[in-house]
């Protein structure tokens, strides 16, 4: 009978410890995904984005040669600059903010070249979203 009380005790052990691990897979994938969202950075992150769907009007060799005046997907500093149509923001900010009246359809919405509207995925603009929230790291 005692060996078989032990052999119950250790299947429960082993289901606790398997809970546990689980558990413990859980939340180290929560701190994993904090920590990824921690690292976001202009130059490994954002700037890939800018450069696929802003390069078009917003690349060029000197900040005021863009539309805009800014060439931010070249130059990081450029996203600091007050935004001319969004009054108290920085390019960053009223970045997003015509990123997303675009995909809502609101007026302020961003048009490229063709004429037609930029819709960025919204992975990448939840992406922008987060760099912003921590501060626009560079690298």
């Amino acid at each position: 009978m005692a060996g078989l009380a032990l052999a119950c005790d250790k299947v429960q052990a082993t289901a606790n410890a398997g809970a546990d691990a689980t558990l413990g897979a859980e939340v180290e994938a929560e701190v994993a995904a904090e920590v990824r969202s921690a690292e976001l950075t202009y130059i490994h992150d954002i700037q890939p984005i800018y450069r696929a769907w802003c390069g078009d009007c917003h690349s060029g060799t000197a900040p005021a040669g863009c539309a805009g005046n800014t060439c931010f997907v070249d130059f990081y500093e450029a996203l600091h600059f007050a935004a001319k149509t969004c009054s108290g923001w920085n390019m960053a900010q009223c970045g997003l903010k015509r990123v997303k009246d675009t995909a809502a359809g609101l007026p302020n919405k961003l048009i490229g070249k063709d004429g037609q509207p930029v819709l960025v995925p919204d992975a990448d603009i939840d992406r922008i979203t987060r760099w912003i929230a921590l501060g626009l790291p560079e690298r």
